[in-house]
């Protein structure tokens, strides 16, 4: 599961536009190994950059199948159970993300899934594309203050001076992977 997570938050970040270069995949790939440590696997098991995601999925792929609780999961995901009120806002909202979410899987776990090899990827990369620029386009001073407040909690921690932005990251250099 967590390599998983990894991956799709990886490849739709970059196939949503965000400028990513190679080391600051392999860079977050392994910031993630300290996740992996939270929910009880040993750093040391888990990919240290995307080549290494790579082989694991490699390794794994013959191994994955649909079961019940997956497809439990899927069905979950796709109509999350809400207050009537809510029904509206699930229905424009949530089955737009929702299905950008599940277009985004790579063509076996489509297959998987019992969907076939799924949408196209140009059409995906366009969906998620448009989605990032619009993301992008809320002003940073908004997007600070939404839910869980995760950024203005990392702007107390490093200090005032902390902008974050997609367009500032590192250049890759020497302590980069």
């Amino acid at each position: 599961m967590h390599c998983a997570e990894i991956d799709s938050y990886l490849h739709v970040a970059r196939r949503s536009g965000f400028p990513l270069t190679d080391a600051h995949a392999d860079a977050y790939v392994d910031e993630q190994r300290r996740a992996a440590r939270l929910v009880g696997l040993d750093p040391a098991d888990v990919p240290a950059d995307t080549a290494g995601l790579a082989r694991y999925f490699d390794r794994v792929r013959p191994e994955l199948e649909a079961t019940p609780e997956a497809l439990e999961v899927l069905r979950f995901l796709k109509a999350p159970p809400v207050p009537t009120v809510l029904l509206p806002v699930r229905l424009a909202f949530w089955r737009t993300l929702a299905g950008a979410a599940f277009a985004s899987l790579p063509a076996y776990a489509h297959t998987l899934y019992g969907g076939g090899p799924g949408p196209s990827q140009t059409a995906t990369d366009r969906r998620l594309r448009a989605t990032g620029r619009a993301l992008r386009a809320i002003p940073a001073t908004v997007r600070w203050q939404l839910p869980p407040g995760h950024i203005l909690k990392a702007v107390g921690r490093l200090g005032p001076g902390t902008h974050p932005s997609a367009y500032r990251l590192p250049a890759p250099g020497p302590e980069m992977p």
